[in-house]
């Protein structure tokens, strides 16, 4: 059951953390992006470039492209394309394809701001204190934002009245200025929007729109009104709400619907979404263990990558021409582990990449087998390695000198490949 992720853009942990979890199953992740130059393209089993949304093909590539790869399940990650999935989720549905989004109502009442705060007054949900107009009696100092916007784009505090009146309230949202905590919150629902958990992270450093520094703080009253918001939209899939929390009193802010540039602390912190929805496209019986990592830190920083588009395909390895010596893991890197060696199976995607260095490359193979039991595995090893296909230049029970060590117990594996 393949599954395609959209708009992937720099979303490059969200991608290896789906790919992980798909590592259990006889599955692909396939992702997207309309800009050939997305670094999280390169991070999945295969990509293909879309036409823009507002292309008036954009409906048939994307029915045509679900049906080339196999796509059973598509998870939107960009604000511009949650309505258009949510309008045409039963032309994917068709094809049997599903697609992880929620109502159009819904997408429509978190992504209008005034929708928003008059769907929480009505189901007695806490929100900062909203102005509608200039005749009411406003209190200074307030806090605009567009009614429409994201990544904290045109947003300001406003200090003066002269500074009110110039306020168009069609575009803006006035609220109450408040100088407190800020927490964002996972919540995970299934395809139906039923409720399974949610975690509260502060935002402890902001740029942009995106924490830079949050840690989990596993407080039940933000619980509490996010279950309910949350069950009241009936939210599908890994969202993201934000609100205030002073100590005592939660006001709640926004929802963005759908996976957040943070949500890597979440998704470590306890409530590993891919791996759930995952297990639900597969008809597993989720029996969630409810262990939220409390106080869990995270600090993101960014991460440059170097290589070449040839014909639509990056190649990190042609930065440096000169031959290198790969020295790779056989146990846990290019196969399974925790088993018996006669029962160990090959690493498809490991294998594959090895094969492709092999021809510029010096590619040396080793393994501690037989190290604690002086046992020969040789012949039993070259007879695998035979089989799998796996190309390469010296098999060494021991570990040799090379440029690359490649090993699971040392790097990302996923990242290398």
């Amino acid at each position: 059951m393949n599954i395609l992720i959209t708009s992937v853009s720099k979303k490059v942990l969200l991608i290896k953390s789906f790919k992980t979890n798909l590592n259990n199953y006889n599955a692909k992740l396939i992702v997207t992006d309309c800009n050939i130059n997305s670094p999280a393209l390169y991070f999945g089993d295969e990509y293909f470039i879309t036409p823009k949304l507002n292309d008036e093909s954009y409906l048939d590539f994307m029915l045509n492209a679900c049906s080339q790869y196999q796509i059973k399940l598509i998870i939107p990650t960009s604000d511009r394309e949650l309505l258009f999935f949510s309008e045409n989720y039963l032309l994917f549905n068709n094809i049997n394809c599903k697609v992880l989004v929620s109502s159009k109502e819904t997408i429509l009442i978190c992504q209008n701001k005034n929708y928003f705060n008059d769907f929480c007054i009505a189901n007695n949900i806490p929100i900062p204190k909203t102005y509608k107009n200039l005749e009411e009696n406003i209190s200074l100092p307030v806090f605009i934002k567009p009614i429409y916007g994201s990544s904290s784009q045109n947003i300001k505090k406003i200090n003066t009245l002269i500074e009110v009146k110039e306020i168009d309230f069609d575009k803006y949202v006035v609220q109450e200025y408040i100088e407190c905590d800020e927490y964002t919150i996972d919540y995970l629902g299934d395809f139906e929007g039923n409720f399974i958990n949610c975690v509260p992270r502060q935002r402890i450093s902001v740029i942009n729109g995106e924490s830079c520094v949050s840690k989990i703080n596993n407080i039940k009253v933000i619980n509490k009104y996010t279950k309910l918001l949350g069950e009241k939209l009936k939210l599908c899939g890994h969202n993201t709400l934000q609100c205030f929390f002073d100590g005592k009193q939660v006001k709640m802010i926004e929802i963005n619907p759908r996976f957040g540039g943070a949500g890597n602390l979440g998704i470590n912190g306890g409530l590993n979404s891919p791996q759930i929805i995952i297990d639900i496209l597969h008809g597993k019986k989720i029996n969630y263990e409810n262990v939220i990592k409390d106080s869990l830190i995270m600090m993101r920083y960014s991460k440059d990558i170097f290589g070449y588009i040839h014909n639509g395909v990056f190649n990190s390895e042609d930065i440096n021409s000169e031959k290198k010596i790969f020295c790779i893991d056989i146990d846990g890197t290019l196969c399974s582990e925790n088993c018996k060696y006669e029962d160990a199976q090959p690493i498809e995607k490991v294998i594959n990449k090895i094969n492709k260095l092999f021809e510029k490359n010096k590619i040396i193979l080793f393994t501690a087998r037989g190290y604690t039991s002086k046992t020969d595995w040789r012949d039993l090893t070259e007879t695998q390695l035979s089989e799998w296909g796996v190309k390469y230049h010296e098999l060494i029970f021991n570990k040799p000198f090379a440029d690359y060590y490649i090993d699971n117990k040392g790097i990302d594996i996923l990242e290398w490949i």
